[in-house]
């Protein structure tokens, strides 16, 4: 009997796995974040922009492959053209940042050309300004959008 009263005496002084485990709890410990993405928004919207008028550019000249197409899209967006034939026969462009027209002269939201090759002529310029950054405030200003009747930055 002795042997089994130091037995049970030893059980109890031996810590459970429970009690083990509950050496190892601390205090509430803050995970640390993942280093923010530094995101430049005026190189989004040219990069945005750019592949928005190689786009136009293909659909004007179809054997100009599309550049700055992103890599690893399952499915291309379509392309709409942002032009159309007028009543006298000439090309109207209306260039757009998502829904908003890009103003480029004050009150000027359409360029007026006489044919294709004047239009790819036109958008290649663009795509050159753009890269340049010529475009930057036209496009923060498309970028903005209506919120309560003010315009807030997106």
């Amino acid at each position: 009997m002795a042997d089994t009263a130091i037995a049970v005496e030893q059980e109890r002084s031996m810590p459970s796995a429970l009690d083990r485990v509950k050496k190892l709890l601390v205090e509430e410990q803050v995970k640390p974040k993942a280093p923010a993405k530094v995101v430049d928004k005026v190189s989004l919207r040219r990069n945005k922009f750019t592949e928005y008028l190689n786009g136009q550019i293909s659909l004007v000249n179809p054997a100009r492959p599309i550049k700055n197409q992103a890599a690893g899209k399952k499915k291309p967006k379509p392309i709409r053209p942002s032009y159309w034939t007028n009543e006298q026969g000439k090309i109207v462009l209306v260039l757009r940042y998502g829904t908003s027209p890009v103003i480029i002269d004050k009150n000027k939201p359409h360029f007026v050309v006489a044919d294709n090759k004047q239009l790819e002529e036109v958008l290649d310029a663009l795509v050159e300004a753009t890269s340049a950054g010529e475009l930057d405030p036209q496009l923060e200003q498309a970028s903005r959008k209506k919120v309560g009747g003010e315009e807030a930055a997106s």
